[in-house]
C-alpha cells in the first residue's frame, strides 16, 4: 500500500498511514478467520493473503506469496465448491504481477496493491461463505433441542 500511494505521488505521512491502516485492517481479518476456528486452507490463504497486504512495497516476485493462498483457496473449494465468481476473479488476478511494473512505469497505477488488496478481499469472501455455512448447519441442531 505504501509503494502505491508513493506511486500515485502521495507524501510520505499519507502513504505511511494508508499502509498502517491497512495492515491494521489485514490483521483484524486475519484474526477474525483464526477465531472463528475456520478449516485451515481458509485461514492459510487469510494469512499469506494478508501479508502481501502487510508488506509496504510489493513487487512481481512478492507475488509469490499470492500464489500460496491461492492455492489453499483452490484446495477449499475442492471441499465446498468456488464462489459463482471466484475462479473469474483468480484468472484476473493470476497474471497481474507480470503487468504490474509495466503498469506502474508507463501509467503510475499501483497494479501490485490493488491485486493485494483484491485477493485479500476474495478471501475474506470466501471465509463468509464457509461462516455462513457453520451457521447454517448449527441452526437445525439448535431448533431440534428438547424444550
Amino acid at each position: 500500500v505504501f509503494g502505491g500511494m508513493r506511486l500515485m505521488g502521495e507524501g510520505l505521512v499519507a502513504a505511511y498511514a494508508a499502509q498502517g491502516a491497512a495492515s491494521v485492517v489485514a490483521a483484524a481479518l486475519v484474526g477474525f478467520v483464526w477465531r472463528r476456528q475456520l478449516s485451515l486452507p481458509i485461514r492459510a490463504a487469510a494469512l499469506a493473503a494478508a501479508t502481501s497486504v502487510a508488506a509496504p512495497l510489493i513487487l512481481f516476485y512478492d507475488f509469490m506469496i499470492i500464489a500460496v493462498a491461492m492455492t489453499w483457496l483452490v484446495r477449499a473449494a475442492r471441499e465446498d465448491g468456488f464462489l459463482p465468481w471466484e475462479k473469474t476473479a483468480m484468472l484476473v488476478l493470476f497474471p497481474v504481477p507480470l503487468l504490474s511494473r509495466h503498469a506502474a512505469m508507463i501509467w503510475h497505477a499501483p497494479l501490485g496493491t490493488l491485486a493485494s488488496l483484491a485477493f485479500l478481499a476474495l478471501v475474506f469472501a470466501v471465509a463468509r461463505r464457509e461462516i455462513a455455512r457453520h451457521s447454517a448447519r448449527a441452526e437445525p441442531a439448535l431448533l431440534s433441542l428438547p424444550a
